[in-house]
């Protein structure tokens, strides 16, 4: 009895010595027995693994469950990877200190990982898993997962303190549908999900003629009064931007209110080619095109530029991924020039043109390109198209949208059409 208190006693003071008060944790801490690890307890979780990358896994670098390691018992860990499913939905948490190759460590799952980069990001910001270990601030867009990693309490390039608090934050999915019909209508392009309007024809403002208009009375819109410059502007001295005036749309219920301004650039010297600008705010009407003067007193200033109205979806100003596009329609002629695109309305793809000028360009699927051997219409009979796999992310709180294009090769060459776009949220709260 006596020897079997002795070892007894012997474990508890070897426990003991394991065991410390942390005055800056408010907790007791533990030693791991692994060189400079300590654990404290009710304030942190970690994972006992084993490295058999071939590599070493440094400290502060993301881990999923590889594997396991049947001669070490425990979870074999690699890089985690927001990427694929696999190396993201098995996250294990951060490194808490570096890992050689073939060597047993830890990985915090809950708690604080300290003495690591987190320069590269902001205290109190939400840090999502990245690419090869790696973290990002930028919230990852589909097809990559969305893992949250937890939060910097320190930003330092050396010493850095992060709190691990994993999670797996599903999106969800979006659809939207449309019709069209071009009964009664001839040969032409023709939009669904919005539309554009844009002269055929550019336009220049200068000193001698400060302001044109576009568009009919009275009309409603509700669209961006936008422009594709033709390069930079001049201006010999002072500053000089480009605003429209007229009638103004609100979506909170607000009515409609003439005589409003929506400023396209304040700086027509810093316009670049074939890229497309538009106001933030929709008007309806007919509005005005103006150069005005920002600062200064210029006397000699020129701008050329595409203009008109843009209107697209963008599904209530929110950020999504269009993955699926689908038409199913039924013939009302035998046509061979039928095309169906799904544009991406964006800044970049534009082209501007003096004469015969197309808005827009950014294809993210066409029909004439993906159906080029078999493609045409037919009287009373059906016909489809569809693409799947497009991964086509649209900023829709950033000025960005889709537009739907057709364009009929004839007369009623369609009796009705459905188009179907499919997708997920990039939103944390749609």
């Amino acid at each position: 009895m006596g020897e079997l208190q002795d070892v007894t006693w012997q474990h508890v003071n070897d426990i003991l010595d394991r065991l410390n008060y942390d005055t800056a944790s408010l907790t007791i801490t533990s030693d791991t027995g692994i060189s400079g690890v300590k654990v404290n307890l009710g304030q942190e979780e970690m994972y006992l693994v084993c490295n058999n990358t071939g590599d070493q896994i440094d400290n502060g670098k993301a881990c999923f469950a590889s594997g396991v390691d049947e001669v070490n018992n425990c979870v074999e860990v690699s890089l985690a990877d927001a990427s694929g499913f696999f190396t993201s939905a098995q996250v294990l948490g951060l490194a808490t200190h570096d890992i050689p190759d073939g060597t047993i460590g830890l990985v915090t799952a809950r708690g604080v990982v300290r003495d690591f980069d987190t320069s590269a990001f902001a205290v109190s910001g939400l840090v999502w898993l990245g690419t090869a270990g790696d973290m990002t601030a930028t919230k990852p867009i589909y097809p990559n997962q969305r893992i949250a990693m937890g939060t910097v309490l320190k930003s330092d390039d050396e010493n850095g303190e992060f709190l691990v608090s994993t999670n797996n934050i599903s999106r969800n999915d979006i659809s939207k549908s449309y019709s069209f019909t071009s009964q009664g209508v001839g040969a032409g392009t023709y939009h669904k999900a919005g539309y554009y309007d844009f002269a055929d024809t550019s336009l220049t403002l200068n000193q001698g003629n400060l302001t044109d208009v576009y568009g009919v009375a009275g009309r409603g819109r509700d669209a961006h009064a936008g422009i594709c410059a033709s390069g930079a502007g001049t201006v010999d001295t002072g500053q000089v931007g480009l605003r429209v005036t007229g009638v103004r749309d609100y979506e909170d219920g607000t009515p409609q209110a003439s005589g409003q301004i929506g400023i396209i650039t304040e700086d027509i010297t810093t316009l670049t080619a074939d890229t497309y600008f538009e106001t933030s705010e929709k008007f309806s009407g007919e509005i005005t095109y103006e150069l005005y003067v920002v600062s200064g007193t210029p006397t000699a200033c020129s701008l050329t530029f595409n203009y008109g109205f843009a209107k697209y979806d963008d599904m209530q100003d929110r950020d999504y991924t269009i993955t699926g596009f689908e038409c199913v329609w039924q013939g009302n002629s035998d046509n061979n020039t039928l095309d169906i695109s799904l544009l991406k309305h964006t800044s970049s793809g534009w082209t501007y043109s003096a004469t015969g000028f197309i808005a827009g360009n950014s294809d993210i699927c066409k029909k004439s390109v993906d159906m080029a051997l078999a493609g045409n219409t037919n009287n009373n009979m059906d016909g489809a198209y569809k693409r799947l796999n497009l991964g086509a992310f649209i900023s829709g709180s950033g000025g960005e949208g889709h537009i739907i294009e057709i364009i009929t090769g004839g007369t009623n060459t369609v009796q009705t059409m459905d188009l179907h776009i499919s997708g997920v949220s990039e939103e944390l709260d749609f």
